[in-house]
């Protein structure tokens, strides 16, 4: 009997989101239904693409699970239109999309750079931007090659407010309080510090937080925005916290929340060269963006 299944997925969900998992290392197992998978961490698969190598050889094959855990039907269409051979296995024109072929045809950290709409949706999910690529984005014509100046440019993200309600004076302070922030090598920053005490008497208005209103709720969007482009450059973080609740404007893993005097964003510049913090706040878009400033 299967148990634990993994989160299951609206049929619509895996054709617009293309979620997919590579699977951990598990086994095929057939019962009068049909064949399923379970991971050595006792789940299985459910409404969802999984990325298997099966046969221990190194390549994966991805595969097709419904909504009561069984592979699809050998040599039918899945839900979302795609087809699979007598295997199970994802087809097209007759030939097998293997993981490692679908990697080859583009650059995955141009791709996950260069869109910030699936950033927004994928994190850093990697094998949803794989299958985002295959099913969707390739006919999209999207930049799957790195453009020549990402080596100064290293990372950046864009989150969207509300630019008519009071929340968005303090976007726009914190905003302004990190532009222009340059970190030496191996300088330390504190976020909350840096933007300063959120009092009436530094700019910062009463907005809501989460279960609260505060002064200077908001400034969480700013500190996660700059956070998430820290995890597309791939710069870890000193200290940093998430949130108690999901939040609207970034998947889960991607926000830092700040509460003064107890929780910070703290960061480090780990490279030879000094770093430099563009934030810009217009028109309900805030970006975040870094900057290595290279000195030939």
């Amino acid at each position: 009997m299967k148990k634990n299944c993994l989160a299951a997925m609206g049929m619509g969900a895996i054709l617009t989101a293309a979620m997919t998992i590579t699977s951990f290392a598990g086994q095929w197992i057939e019962d009068s239904a049909g064949w399923w998978y379970k991971n050595d961490d006792g789940s299985y698969p459910v409404n969802y693409w999984q990325w298997i190598d099966g046969n221990k050889d190194g390549v994966a094959e991805c595969y097709y699970f419904d909504s009561a855990g069984y592979m699809w039907k050998t040599g039918t269409l899945t839900p979302d239109g795609y087809q699979v051979n007598a295997d199970g296995a994802w087809v097209e024109n007759g030939v097998i999309q293997t993981k490692a072929a679908v990697e080859k045809e583009f650059d995955l950290n141009a791709y996950m750079r260069h869109n910030n709409d699936l950033f927004l949706v994928f994190g850093m999910n990697q094998d949803a931007y794989l299958q985002h690529y295959k099913t969707i984005g390739k006919n999209e014509n999207r930049i799957t090659k790195m453009q020549g100046w990402e080596d100064t440019w290293i990372g950046s993200c864009t989150t969207y407010f509300n630019e008519t309600i009071p929340r968005a004076k303090n976007v726009h302070l914190a905003t302004e309080r990190i532009n222009g922030k340059v970190l030496q090598p191996g300088e330390l920053m504190s976020f909350s510090d840096t933007i300063l005490s959120r009092t009436t008497a530094n700019g910062y208005v009463s907005a809501p937080a989460i279960k609260r209103y505060e002064i200077g709720g908001g400034i969480c969007q700013v500190s996660s925005t700059l956070y998430a482009a820290m995890c597309r450059a791939g710069m870890p973080a000193v200290e940093r916290h998430p949130h108690s609740e999901p939040i609207s404007y970034l998947p889960k893993g991607l926000d830092a929340t700040i509460s003064e005097g107890y929780l910070d964003l703290k960061i480090q510049n780990i490279y030879d060269w000094p770093l430099k913090i563009h934030a810009k706040a217009e028109n309900g878009a805030l970006t975040v963006s870094l900057e290595l400033l290279k000195v030939e």
